[in-house]
């Protein structure tokens, strides 16, 4: 009874969590889009992004307690995606860190600038007229390290974002045909492990449009990139959409699945056998 209600507690501690991150980055995003007609609304969506980011270290721990309750097969399979949500929080410091950066850099502009303040007003006129408005983000002032600096992170987010989806995947994929786990749980994973093809399919469409539009550009074919563009679009959204309602409907399955009453006699049969078994060594 002790491990049946720790599994209820673990799977259903992972789909609030789950569920919580999912309104708290669509609430982001409409914020975000409203930011560009009400201003300094944008902060709204930074503190939403701040308590995105706490429930996403929540599901990496929830993983590890619920790791615990399954067998070894399992175990390995679960730790896999425990390791992807470490990914996926050291992508979210890395994606932070570049907005940050490329944030304070225009407002760094001026204040190096002025250093340059005892030159004529022509070399003034001519860096401000050439340089600056040939870099709008306002970077080429930085120093190259610090422009390094931004590419290597977003490198490594790309990267460690990749590799976490593979890990993902895959753990999906074996837990989904698992031989102890419920039925319900189970059932999750074939959807979570759909979820995930279908955004891998969406992702490589996406590419695939993008090289596609660039051929037709250069083959001075732009009155149909207009179309090819709208239609594929409309592809792309059905599949993102179709891969997010599935990853929610999966992590609500396993949220809905029980430890078989089967396994319980089995784990007091262990625990009988340890008490037993360091009594006569005593």
């Amino acid at each position: 009874m002790e491990n049946r209600i720790a599994w209820s507690n673990a799977v259903k501690g992972i789909w609030s969590a789950v569920l919580t991150i999912f309104i708290l980055n669509c609430c982001a995003g409409l914020i975000n889009a409203m930011g560009a007609f009400i201003p300094l609304i944008s902060i709204i969506a930074g503190i939403l992004s701040i308590i995105s980011f706490v429930f996403l270290c929540i599901y990496a721990k929830r993983l590890n307690t619920w790791k615990m309750l399954t067998e070894k097969r399992d175990r390995e399979n679960i730790g896999s995606i425990h390791t992807a949500a470490v990914l996926k929080i050291i992508t979210s410091v890395c994606s932070f860190l570049m907005s940050f950066i490329t944030t304070i850099a225009p407002l760094m502009n001026p204040i190096a600038m002025s250093s340059y303040s005892y030159e004529s007003d022509y070399y003034y006129e001519s860096y401000s007229s050439y340089e600056y408005g040939n870099d709008l983000m306002g970077l080429g002032y930085l120093s190259d390290e610090v422009t390094i600096l931004i590419a290597l992170l977003g490198f490594a987010a790309a990267i460690m974002g990749l590799v976490g989806f593979i890990m993902e995947t895959s753990a999906f994929a074996g837990l989904k045909d698992s031989k102890t786990m419920p039925e319900a749980a189970r059932s999750g994973m074939r959807l979570l492990f759909t979820s995930n093809i279908l955004l891998l399919i969406c992702a490589l469409t996406a590419i695939v449009v993008a090289v596609l539009c660039f051929v037709l550009a250069e083959l001075y074919y732009e009155e149909f990139i207009a179309i090819f563009c709208i239609f594929f679009g409309i592809v792309i959204l059905g599949l993102g959409l179709a891969s997010m309602i599935t990853y929610l409907m999966g992590w609500s399955r396993v949220a809905d699945s029980e430890l078989p009453h089967t396994q319980e006699p089995q784990v007091a049969q262990e625990r009988y056998e340890y008490n037993f078994d360091t009594t006569n060594n005593n």
